[in-house]
């Protein structure tokens, strides 16, 4: 069930400042095995209606996870542009229904809605070399620091001049390239990230969308072979902290089953991380056992859970991982392998608006 209007404005004082407390770098919500600012009112403007513009977004050739390949748009401004000098003519192709501009302005105006960190003085910065760390730790940290304050500074220059209720039309254009079709931009709005630095007081609206949409949107997204959607559908029927919006989607009809069933098989379907000394995927499975026999599950209904995790795994991907998306979408900086123009482009892509078999309708 859907909370109502009155729950959102009564939690909007509290939903403003959530994003305070964050580091310089935006990072999508971290999960394990088990789950995974008083601004001026936005001028509303017409929503704009589902058009060809928006369906030209999305071809019709899939591939092996049913998704669809957009062709290539009209060119996105270049990605060191400041979002100042592109934010007008990004929003008007937005509004049109240019699915890859909302992506790049809802990425940008989230990117811009962190809070700064302090910036380190010249002097400070002259004495950090990695060149005469003694140790490997150190010299690590230092790299840390150094790229950290670099990328600190480029955010600075890009989101010059933008203002605090642009900032806040991130949810809005990020559910316009979710509700086109881009994947990338499903998983960050479906995860609520958006919400949490946004003045919920001047996007009332907006955050009932989200909380009509999100839920069909992380079927969507599992059902398709992504393992974001079973991620955030682990997060959503489950019982998580109180400032993970998917999990207060849902006021009646939590599931620890299907938390479970969601869980395994995000687990199940997540591609191998490289580094060495990751988890196997055994052990992995193991310890959401473990943990649900310690919380007193029956070991039964607990073996069941994993056996329809990996049923909706070979149904839904084909028995193929599937990589995440969401840090794809914080792609910004001189050192990042992908810039944001890439990743609005390149989708991957699921027919826009199409129905899920489960959950809330998009």
């Amino acid at each position: 069930m859907i909370k109502p209007r009155a729950v959102l404005l009564r939690r909007a004082t509290r939903a403003i400042g959530i994003g305070l407390g964050i580091a310089s770098r935006p990072m999508p919500p971290q999960t394990d095995e088990t789950s995974i600012a008083a601004a001026s009112p936005v001028v509303p403007t017409p929503e704009p209606t589902p058009t060809g513009a928006t369906q030209a977004q999305v071809a019709t050739a899939t591939n092996a996870a049913g998704s669809a390949a957009a062709p290539t748009a009209t060119p996105l401004p270049p990605v060191d542009t400041p979002l100042a000098d592109t934010y007008a003519d990004l929003r008007r192709r937005a509004q049109s229904g240019d699915v890859a501009a909302a992506c790049r302005l809802g990425q940008e105006l989230l990117t811009c809605s962190f809070p700064f960190v302090q910036q380190l003085r010249e002097q400070d910065l002259a004495e950090l070399d990695p060149g005469k760390a003694k140790t490997e730790q150190e010299r690590r940290r230092i790299e840390h620091m150094l790229t950290r304050a670099e990328r600190e500074a480029w955010r600075r220059d890009q989101c010059a001049g933008t203002t605090r209720a642009q900032k806040d039309e991130a949810l809005r254009w990020l559910r316009v390239a979710a509700e086109g079709g881009h994947v990338p931009s499903m998983a960050l709005y479906a995860s609520g990230m958006p919400l949490q630095l946004t003045n919920i007081a001047s996007q009332i609206d907006e955050a009932e969308r989200y909380r009509e949409r999100a839920l069909g949107m992380m079927h969507r997204l599992a059902e398709a072979g992504e393992v974001d959607g079973a991620r955030l559908l682990s997060q959503a029927y489950g019982n998580t902290p109180n400032h993970d919006y998917p999990s207060q989607i849902l006021t009646e009809g939590r599931s620890a089953t299907e938390a479970m069933i969601y869980g395994y098989l995000a687990t199940i379907a997540q591609a191998p991380k490289e580094e060495s000394g990751a988890q196997s995927t055994a052990a992995m499975l193991a310890r959401i056992r473990e943990r649900a026999l310690a919380a007193g599950r029956d070991a039964a209904a607990t073996d069941a859970a994993l056996a329809e995790a990996e049923r909706r795994f070979q149904q839904w991907f084909q028995g193929r991982p599937s990589s995440s998306h969401l840090a794809r979408m914080w792609s910004y900086g001189q050192h990042e392998s992908k810039d944001i123009n890439s990743v609005c482009t390149g989708g991957p892509w699921l027919t826009a608006d199409g129905p899920s078999g489960e959950g809330n309708p998009p």
